[in-house]
């Protein structure tokens, strides 16, 4: 049975946790939902051997382990307990879902992205018409005129 101690903090908060059964990433999830009980959207975080701020997830587990080995060995006193590291962080807001675009937006986009592609304006002008006759039964006929004029 492996022995740790899990120290935590968040905000300058520091809080630990004793971890007396095996160590996985579950079980340390499972600890700072213990210490940390209220705080849901968040990112954990260990320093590595140069120094860098990782993000403790299900791939980088393994590595926080042997970080965490590494640093106990490198301790004189060899009767200390497992020592595990993490600083929370809040987790950055996800960005908001641009606005949807109508169809008509949508449809004025792409057109007007097409139209730009071509540089020759006798070109251009050939596929405004083309793209006015195909609309002659649509309902966006005005928007697209409007669109196409110049």
């Amino acid at each position: 049975m492996a022995f740790a101690v899990l120290k935590v903090s968040y905000q300058g908060e520091v809080r630990r946790s004793l971890i007396e059964s095996e160590i996985s990433y579950d079980v340390v999830l499972k600890s700072i939902a213990e210490v940390f009980p209220d705080l849901k959207d968040y990112s954990a975080k260990y320093v590595d051997e140069e120094g860098d701020a990782c993000t403790l997830c299900r791939a980088s587990f393994p590595d926080f382990l042997a970080v965490s080995k590494a640093n106990k060995a490198g301790n004189a006193s060899q009767n200390q307990k497992l020592l595990l590291k993490l600083e929370l962080r809040d987790e950055a807001p996800k960005a908001s879902k641009p606005s949807e675009k109508s169809l008509e937006e949508q449809i004025k986009e792409n057109v007007l992205r097409g139209l730009g592609a071509f540089t020759e304006p006798a070109f251009q002008e050939q596929i405004k018409e083309q793209v006015l006759q195909g609309l002659e039964a649509s309902p966006l006929k005005s928007f697209f005129k409007g669109m196409c004029k110049g």
